[in-house]
């Protein structure tokens, strides 16, 4: 037997689908975290992967009850291949993580039922499907007939494992499937998703882990209702062929798209997904670096710095590229590439090779990013207009963060999966005097959807004045009208509930509220520019990047916070070597101490919305991974994040108000 590491698995072939390269590079561990992060677990149970996969269990266990049903518990390559072949010796069996391997392919299956030779597999995912549309997954309108983008991976996965399976066992009947979460059902199971909860265990070596486990004395109760649950399996038999072996669809050409990276390094441009799937294959088990010249990047690679640093001359992270101009078409670096246009100071140079649409409603702002850079301009632009704007709000002015999830498995009866659960916000509320005031609210309550009292928490803070509301994108108004239709749903029930978001927020064909709230994104990319802030208008960049140039901010975020909750007495203008600091990169660190925390974060800060939705469902979802005081500490976390984000907004209305006015 060959060395495990040495097989393509379906980790391995999802990476070598996204771009040969990295697969190279799959196994130095340094190399690959750097680039991927350590947060797995966390991603997927963002993703609702885990409690998905194990509902998925008992649907076909109750489904099929006089089969056997056999879980494949053995970690190791040797081990979970043997129990797998014992497993295959019935006639009728459900086995849920099979090992199958061939060549130096090798698969775990997440559901494969066996009748004889008539096999299906199916690979289980938390993403939504809509079962009234039959051809969901294709775009059947455009010829060639091609597989639409957010649906390839998934695709590709349960292809590559029923061509492996198909050449280990040649004599069955394969039917590959996929188990997808139906939004097109609401759920008839009050407290489903509370049935799956995360778990901790040590390892040999002390280490914790996390994990999924069932509740399954709840579930053995529930038979009949988790049969009929949320989870709708749909058969691929036809896309999968036709992604093997190129079968027409309707008498059209078929068009899968998804080895288009791997046909790069194949002598046959026409190759199919399984010459190329071997080929990769092979390059991966003799251990050969699979490499990229500039006649084959893509606009796949814009996102990875290890193609960039063996492009572009003298590479460095923090260099001004073309692929960092706000908005600039991916699709289109390629042919810059291809005559040696890799910076913006280039490009400035030959703005008629630019793919930039001139009569575009962004190019004036790229326009402005490109003479910025190119000049070394590191002054602030304010457009006209901006003063006028501002003059138009009313005090008092209230700056809103919300943070929110979605989940598959609903929390209550008769809801649909995927429902905005809106868990916490933060308001800084600033008087015509100047005066500051922060207020938050986060639901602490576990197996409830605190959506409801979260709506009623911000309406007894926002209905007392008619001063303007801001937020950073559209986020916030999305949320608010989410919940109002959840709301409408309940009769007279939530009456002024409704009528508050209606004051404030607006559906997309509605007219706007009087006071609806105010996108101050929109008046940064209409308004304002800062070089710092390359090209991006995220909170997260602007905010460094104002520190950078602000007078006003230097003199008042240089001394401690006198105002706030969390994050009073802080410092948020730091220098260090020169260097003015991110203040996002001074927020509390999750303490050192904490072993479920360090297994979560590892030493990073909780910063970013992710990560927020990563801590609410360990909060959630834990029964014995947090200790009281670790508990304690992601709620602080979390807390401290949110309020960051409006103070934020606040300092970037000070920034401008300054300037148009000094």
């Amino acid at each position: 037997m060959m060395n495990r590491d040495r097989f393509l698995t379906k980790s391995r072939m999802k990476i070598g689908l996204e771009c040969p390269m990295k697969l190279s590079f799959y196994d130095d561990k340094n190399q690959y975290n750097s680039l991927q992060g350590d947060t797995e677990f966390l991603d997927f149970l963002a993703e609702g992967g885990y409690q998905v996969g194990e509902l998925a269990k008992f649907y076909y266990k109750f489904h099929f009850p006089n089969s056997h049903f056999i879980d494949i518990t053995s970690l190791g390559y040797k081990e979970s291949i043997e129990e797998t072949c014992e497993a295959l010796k019935y006639e009728n069996v459900i086995i849920t993580e099979p090992a199958i391997s061939f060549n130096n392919f090798f698969i775990r299956v997440d559901v494969l039922i066996k009748k004889g030779n008539d096999i299906k597999l199916i690979e289980v995912k938390s993403k939504s499907y809509h079962s009234n549309n039959e051809n969901g997954f294709l775009n059947l309108k455009k010829s060639p007939i091609s597989i639409k983008s957010e649906w390839r991976p998934y695709l590709a996965d349960i292809a590559f494992q029923t061509y492996v399976t198909s050449q280990s066992y040649p004599d069955w009947n394969i039917e590959p499937s996929l188990l997808l979460i139906d939004k097109n059902k609401a759920t008839n199971i009050d407290g489903l998703n509370q049935l799956f909860e995360i778990r901790s265990e040590k390892t040999d070596n002390n280490k914790k882990i996390l994990s999924v486990r069932a509740d399954e004395d709840k579930l053995n109760t529930l038979k009949e209702e988790i049969k009929n649950s949320v989870l709708t399996e749909v058969s691929v038999s036809r896309t999968v062929s036709s992604i093997l072996y190129g079968d027409e669809f309707y008498g059209e050409k078929f068009d899968d798209r998804l080895n288009r990276p791997l046909r790069i390094f194949h002598t046959n441009n026409n190759s199919n997904f399984i010459e190329a799937a071997n080929q990769l294959s092979i390059a991966y088990k003799e251990n050969k670096p699979l490499d990229k010249t500039n006649e084959n990047i893509g606009a796949h690679c814009s996102q990875c710095p290890f193609c960039w640093s063996k492009l572009i001359p003298g590479y460095k992270e923090s260099g001004d590229y073309i692929q960092n101009i706000w908005n600039f078409p991916k699709n289109k670096l390629v042919d810059l590439f291809k005559i040696g246009i890799f910076t913006i100071e280039q490009l400035s140079q030959n703005l008629d090779l630019s793919p930039l649409k001139k009569d575009g409603k962004r190019y004036k702002r790229q326009l402005t990013q490109i003479n910025f850079t190119s000049n070394n301009m590191k002054n602030d632009l304010i457009e006209n207009g901006l003063k006028d704007e501002i003059n138009s709000w009313d005090f008092p002015f209230h700056f809103i963060d919300f943070e929110t999830c979605t989940v598959p498995l609903p929390f209550h009866k008769n809801e649909y999966p995927y429902s905005t659960i809106a868990f916490q916000f933060s308001i800084h509320t600033m008087d015509a005097m100047g005066h500051i005031e922060h207020r938050e609210w986060i639901a602490k309550e576990k197996s409830i959807d605190p959506s409801f009292e979260f709506v009623q928490k911000i309406k007894s803070i926002l209905e007392k004045d008619n001063g303007s509301i801001f937020m950073y994108a559209s986020h916030e108004n999305t949320v608010l009208q989410s919940i109002k239709n959840r709301m409408t749903q309940k009769g007279d029930k939530y009456l002024d509930e409704i009528s508050f978001i209606n004051e404030i927020s607006f559906a997309k064909n509605e007219q706007k509220p009087q006071r609806a709230m105010i996108d101050m994104k929109k008046i940064i990319e209409h308004y304002y520019y800062n070089y710092f802030m390359k090209g991006s208008i995220s909170l997260k960049a602007v905010l460094p990047a104002i520190m950078k140039t602000s007078e006003f901010l230097k003199e008042k975020y240089s001394k401690e916070l006198n105002f706030g909750t969390n994050l009073k007495g802080k410092t948020f203008y730091q220098e260090r070597d020169n260097i003015i600091l991110d203040p996002y990169k001074l927020l509390p660190k999750i303490d050192s101490d904490i072993d479920s925390a360090n297994t979560i974060f590892g030493e990073e800060l909780l910063s970013d919305g992710t990560a927020a939705m990563k801590a609410f469902q360990i909060l959630q979802f834990s029964r014995d991974v947090l200790e009281k005081k670790e508990e304690e500490n992601l709620i602080k976390a979390l807390l401290n994040y949110c309020e960051l984000d409006t103070l934020a907004m606040l300092m970037l209305y000070e920034h401008l108000n300054f300037l148009v006015h000094k």
